[in-house]
């Protein structure tokens, strides 16, 4: 049934202003409270993914444009345009555009003949805006928002809320428009000229007189508008508006009487280039489809006409009609037959797709939404319809035309330069979503990107992001990553991870998983399936039946399962082993246990049992005595050792008792501390208690008054210890007011409240929210070192992680006095480095990071080798949370010691002494310790006769100044001497200059007997 009535909306806006005024002007208007801890955002919304995302199966809205398909996805993250070459986005989440705003969601694409677009988008300052896109793909265009004011003739109006855009044949946006005054109008915006009012409240409609807009207008090319209307006798119409011309009415319904009497449905009609109008009524709460052309309406199809194939329609469904060239009628519809999908209405009825039919590379449709707001289809003039669908081979964005049933957008298919589009989202399992951060900074958190597809990303203290799994990953073992599926995920400081996930087309049906892996290379893998397989048809965020702990120090976890008998077993995992802890049938204090579950009995609903660093395991467990409490155990327990109760069912609390024991939120300090959510009263409230000795302390329930800014209406399921004594938890207050407390050491101390809603953000925008709903709280992170990490959405982000905590005072790196060493060998010298002089402030142990010709080493005194010549190495020092500045030490490695060098002629006497020229070579050895290969060369060759003998040069050959060692000498001496010696001198020069010299002798004797 139809049951959408226009009657009421005159006053249900009205009853609207004082809570949008409120709104709208409490946003921006809180600053930050004084001794809240300073926030710094990690990341955003908009920021650069570094994952390929991809397309999903199903779309908000689509629309035919002259250079391509433009359609948003069904998170409403991006706008994208298809043409020849590929999808590209052309407008995303957290894009800013005109006046600093910001995207939050688009919606509700619509293309004109000259290839302008409009869409609607909520902002991430709560306004709504309209906005355009040129032909040239420019950036988007402002064309209204919220808030702004319009002159309607009469006195300016402020606009309240739009409807979906329309745009005509010259680029112009025609929107509808309701105002905070209770007045409406159909706006043309056109380019650079002043808003044109087509039609507003009060304007007469023959002996009528126009009311209000029921839905979004329709435009055609040349500018005719088509709208549903409500007027003030009560009436309801289909008005069509012609440029120059008065309003004139398509169809009149008279007031209605009664729920069966028939009136204009709150649904956007549609008008063709020919003037045709085509509408949906209502009548007897039934949808029906009526075209009105040249003067003359009649009904097109409704429940009970024949429909093609055989059968009958039952129903006519909510999508906007649609009218191609020929004026034929576009519609949605379900079969007598249990078919779905879009039809054409001419001189007959036919079929564009229907669940069933072939539809080429897509297979079988065998999905087809065909109700607002989950349906995305749109005819063009040509008659093509483009619609998203899912079929047996393939899904995504499918065209229907002449020539069959084809893809568009393939469901898969990669998405260029994929941005962040939310982190904070309803459908993630019950305190299975939000960031979890490591001490050192790593941190793990779950995002979904442009074009809806969902991931898990690894962020390091420097801002570096990596994926670590994806929406459409291959899994270990066979299959892909369903991303609506991921959950419950942590890391620790060494970059060891785990998480929960699903499998889709795997060896075995979906179910929930715990994955294992590391950052550093260590390979993801399946540890244990947690739960039985989830049914066909299960939806993410309702089926998690189990959950695990967050990965510890060690890199231990624990994680509950869920038997097919209903039962669950507790289990420690340390990356290598699976151990049993607790389960049905061990020993437990008191008898034995029959179910280790920590969460809600009654709504069922798992809550991450808590882990410390210690290896100890708070969780919760039934007993066959009855009892339902806590408990602890050792994750890896030795002989003998059983678990411990620490408190339960019927305990004493502060202010109660736990009747029944109902948990919500637990954590755990190694100091034994623990902090739980749980209901303690006859009115069944939950409340935040503390335990360390005795009863626990009751520290946030309803009715508290945090500080001066209100009173406690509900405790979030949101608890962690931070650190250092601190401990922060959530609240909702009676006012709307959400906000973060942290509690600090110190008895009767007050909270100090680290995040609140309309308190100024670090992004420069102010906080809206830290939670997607009630059932699904965003988890406090924390690295147990006093920083606080949440997903928050903001005015500025849209959304935003945001890290709190008190600033770490960075260690300062000495690398010490520079050096001078000798060199010892070719490579260079062992250089023994000091950082020993490092500081931090706080007194961390420090870890050396040492970067030069070597590479990279670590350690306080490294030794290295270095080059011969000056070196500069630099030390940086990291306490686990900063990274110092760099220091550096300038080490020069010198060679001050010559080569050695060694020569002989191979003919030491030249005989006889007859004048001849005798060829005569060297042998030459040098070496060095530095140098592997000093140079030589032949630096002399000198003659103890320089005259005397025959005429001619005693020498012919050598060349000084390089490796010569083939010269010739002459066989001759003086008459009167002992003989002619010649001394041949080579020299050998190193790298670094140092010169050796070395000399062979050759003798020309006086006589043979010399």
């Amino acid at each position: 049934m139809y049951t959408q009535r226009h009657e009421p909306f005159r006053w249900s806006l009205l009853a609207l202003v004082p809570t949008l005024l409120l709104t709208t002007s409490a946003r921006g208007q809180q600053p930050q409270a004084p001794g809240s801890p300073t926030g710094s955002v990690l990341v955003r919304t908009g920021d650069p993914a570094p994952a390929t995302a991809r397309f999903g199966s199903a779309y908000d809205s689509v629309a035919a444009a002259p250079d391509g398909l433009a359609f948003i996805d069904r998170s409403r993250s991006a706008l994208f345009l298809k043409g020849p070459e590929g999808a590209r986005t052309i407008a995303f989440s957290g894009e800013e555009v005109a006046g600093g705003a910001r995207l939050a969601a688009l919606s509700r694409v619509s293309a004109g003949a000259d290839g302008t677009l409009a869409f609607l988008a909520d902002l991430a300052d709560s306004r709504q805006g309209i906005y355009r896109i040129g032909p040239d793909r420019t950036s988007p265009e402002e064309v209204v928002v919220t808030g702004s004011t319009l002159d309607l003739g009469d006195g300016e109006a402020t606009v309240a809320m739009l409807y979906e855009p329309v745009v005509d044949g010259d680029g112009g946006v025609v929107a509808g428009v309701q105002f905070f005054e209770g007045t409406s109008a159909v706006v043309r915006y056109g380019r650079a000229s002043a808003p044109e009012i087509v039609l507003k409240s009060g304007d007469p409609i023959g002996a009528e007189v126009f009311l209000t807009l029921l839905a979004g207008p329709a435009v055609n090319a040349s500018g005719r508008i088509a709208v549903s209307t409500g007027l003030e006798s009560g009436a309801t119409a289909v008005l069509v508006l012609s440029p120059g011309e008065p309003p004139a009415v398509a169809f009149l319904l008279a007031a209605p009487l009664t729920p069966q009497s028939p009136f204009v449905a709150y649904a956007p009609p549609a008008v063709g280039d020919g003037g045709q109008v085509a509408f949906l009524f209502v009548n007897a709460g039934q949808l029906r489809l009526r075209q009105f052309e040249n003067g003359f309406g009649f009904n097109v199809a409704g429940p009970g006409t024949p429909a093609p194939g055989g059968g009958t329609f039952t129903e006519i469904t909510d999508v906007r009609p649609g009218l191609d060239a020929l004026g034929r009628v576009f519609f949605g519809a379900q079969r007598s037959n249990g078919r779905r999908g879009f039809y054409l209405a001419g001189t007959s009825i036919t079929r564009l797709a229907e669940t069933g039919m072939a539809a080429g590379d897509a297979g079988v449709l065998d999905r087809i939404e065909v109700r607002q707001p989950l349906a995305a289809a749109a005819l063009d003039a040509g008659g093509t319809l483009h619609f998203g669908a899912e079929g047996t081979s393939a899904s995504g964005l499918l065209r229907t035309s002449a020539q069959g049933i084809g893809i568009e957008v393939r469901s898969g298919d990669p998405i260029d330069g994929a941005r962040f589009a939310s982190f904070i989202d309803a459908r993630v399992p019950f305190m299975g979503g939000g960031p979890a951060l490591a001490p050192g900074g790593l941190m793990i958190f779950d995002a979904r990107l442009t074009g809806g597809s969902r991931g898990l990303f690894a962020r390091d203290r420097d801002g570096g992001i990596v994926a670590v799994a994806m929406d459409g990953d291959d899994a270990p073992g066979g299959g892909r990553f369903d991303g609506e599926r991921f959950a419950y995920h942590s890391i620790n400081a060494s970059g060891t991870f785990a998480f929960l996930g699903s499998v889709m087309d795997g060896p075995l049906p979906p179910t929930y998983s715990l994955f294992y892996g590391g950052l550093g290379g260590d390979p993801l893998r399946k540890v244990i399936d947690t739960q039985p397989a989830i049914a066909p048809g299960g939806s993410a965020g309702d089926r998690v039946e189990a959950a695990p702990t967050r990965i510890n120090a060690s890199g231990r976890i624990a994680v509950t399962v869920k038997q097919a008998d209903g039962a669950s077993v507790l289990w420690g995992y340390d990356g290598a082993t699976l151990s049993r802890i607790a389960g049905p049938g061990d020993a437990a204090p008191g008898g034995v246990f029959t179910s280790a579950f920590t969460g809600s009995l009654f709504t069922g609903l798992p809550i991450a049992p808590a882990l410390g660093d210690d290896g100890i395991v708070l969780f919760g467990a039934q007993t066959a005595s009855g009892d339902s409490a806590l408990f602890k155990a050792r994750v890896a327990a030795g002989p003998g050792e059983a678990p411990e109760r620490v408190l339960g069912l019927g305990d004493e609390v502060e202010g109660g008792r736990l009747s029944p024991f109902e948990l919500q939120a637990i954590d755990r300090e190694s100091s034994g501390r623990v902090v739980f959510q749980s209901v303690y009263s006859d009115e069944f409230d939950f409340a935040d208690f503390l335990r360390e000795l005795g009863p626990a302390e009751k520290i946030a329930s309803r009715f508290d008054p945090i500080l001066d800014i209100g009173f406690v209406l509900l405790v979030s399921p949101q608890l962690a210890f931070t650190g250092d004594g601190g401990l922060a938890y959530g609240v909702s207050l009676f006012d709307g007011t959400e906000a973060v407390l942290l509690r600090q050491p110190g008895e009767g101390a007050d909270p100090v409240i680290v995040a609140m809603t309309d308190q100024a953000s670090p992004d420069g925008g102010v906080y809206v929210s830290f939670q997607p709903g009630r059932r699904s709280p965003a988890r406090l992170a924390t690295d147990g070192r006093g920083s606080l990490v949440l997903a928050a959405a903001t005015t500025a982000g849209p959304e935003a992680i945001i890290q709190f905590g008190s600033p770490n005072e960075s260690p300062l790196a000495d690398a010490g006095p520079d050096q001078t060493v000798e060199c010892a060998g070719p490579s260079g010298a062992d250089v023994v480095l000091d950082g020993r002089a490092s500081s931090d402030p706080e007194g961390t142990a420090l870890r050396y990071i040492w970067s030069g010709p070597f590479g990279q080493v670590e350690g306080a005194q490294p030794t290295v080798v270095l080059p011969l010549g000056a070196s500069n190495v630099t030390l940086v020092v990291d306490d686990g949370e900063a990274v110092s500045e760099p220091d550096a030490v300038r080490v020069v490695v010198r060679d001050t010691q010559p080569p050695r060098i060694a020569t002989i002629a191979a003919s030491g006497i030249l005989w006889p002494p007859d004048g001849r020229m005798v060829d005569v070579s060297f042998s030459v050895a040098a070496s060095d310790v530095c140098d592997p290969a000093p140079a030589v060369a032949l630096l002399e060759v000198a003659s103890s006769e320089p005259t005397g003998g025959r005429a001619g040069a005693q020498v012919a050959g050598a060349t000084i100044g390089i490796d010569d060692r083939q010269i010739m000498l002459r066989a001759d001496r003086s008459g009167n001497g002992p003989g002619r010696t010649y001394l041949v001198t080579y020299g050998a020069l190193d790298r670094s200059g140092n010169l050796a010299t070395a000399g062979a002798t050759v003798f020309v004797p006086h006589d043979r007997g010399r």
